[in-house]
């Protein structure tokens, strides 16, 4: 069956739609702007060919272009996009068919994810020049992404108010807007406190303030920690979830459940915790070392050897 979009309706829907994912599934900033972009790609695809209605050959057509040069993530969140926003005209409209849903999402690649030894998480942490105001800013930044294993988009959405020195607690605004409660060490309370010193005054809220007193943004933090990361030696690769990925790696490596480094992280389910059951080299001969009966000496010989 073909679908007909109805022009003078368009733009509107796209806004109500918007709006249903901000008011009723709590969806975050960047998602919104991740879908509204997809829905627009593909209407300008649509005006393209010169078309009015489109069916499932359409949309293989432009997840075809699309996939030339974006991820299997990049194609599996566009089609989420088309399919949620199909499926919101049709419960508006009529009860027609939505062609995306017949669409199946491409599985994603598993990939390891990238993390720093704790080694180098030392001279990262150590690099920022605490002499300074934006020395102890981006310091106690690097604290907290590494300490919390928080997102990028959770350290700048922090206000001063969600976070409680005493009891070492941060009241954390995750993806959907959910919030969950993050506990931090000393160490991290410590370069927290250092930077309250100096922050300026302003009449924002926020934790982390930018030169001109305002919240900083996530791409803000990005080139906080690049320029760090290079002073250091580090992987220019080297990005706000690569603390997140070396948080979630070092707690599984010392010993910590999967159960409470998800409820850390604030995953959903637990198979998005599981990508960081990997285990390097060593981490590797340190088990088989100490679990193999052979290892140790353990196994009995027969009276044959």
């Amino acid at each position: 069956m073909r679908w007909k979009e109805e022009k003078r309706k368009v733009n509107d829907l796209l806004n109500q739609f918007l709006l249903y994912l901000v008011m009723e599934k709590n969806y975050s900033p960047h998602t919104l702007r991740a879908y509204q972009n997809d829905i627009k790609e593909f209407l300008a695809f649509l005006k393209d060919l010169g078309k009015e209605e489109f069916s499932r050959r359409e949309i293989r057509l432009f997840l075809q272009k699309k996939g030339q040069h974006c991820k299997k993530s990049t194609i599996g969140r566009k089609i989420s996009a088309l399919r949620s926003y199909y499926r919101f005209l049709i419960s508006r409209l009529d009860g027609r068919e939505n062609p995306f849903e017949a669409i199946q999402s491409p599985k994603k690649e598993k990939k390891i994810p990238f993390w720093l030894t704790e080694e180098e998480i030392v001279r990262l942490l150590e690099a920022p020049d605490i002499d300074t105001p934006l020395g102890l800013r981006d310091r106690a930044i690097l604290e907290t992404l590494y300490g919390c294993g928080l997102r990028a988009s959770e350290v700048v959405g922090l206000d001063i108010k969600d976070v409680d020195i005493c009891s070492q607690k941060l009241m954390v605004r995750g993806k959907g807007r959910k919030e969950r409660v993050v506990p931090f060490a000393s160490e991290t309370a410590y370069w927290i406190e250092k930077y309250l010193e100096v922050r300026p005054e302003s009449g924002s809220r926020a934790l982390f303030l930018n030169n001109r007193k305002d919240r900083l943004t996530t791409r803000s933090i990005q080139r906080i920690i690049q320029k760090h990361a290079q002073k250091a030696g580090i992987s220019s690769h080297v990005t706000p979830h690569t603390l997140r990925h070396s948080y979630a790696t070092h707690l599984l490596h010392r010993g910590m459940g999967l159960r409470e480094v998800q409820e850390l992280l604030g995953h959903a389910s637990i198979g998005a915790t599981q990508i960081y059951t990997h285990v390097g080299g060593e981490e590797l001969k340190k088990a088989y070392l100490e679990f193999h009966p052979r290892s140790k000496g353990e196994v009995e010989k027969t009276p044959n050897e």
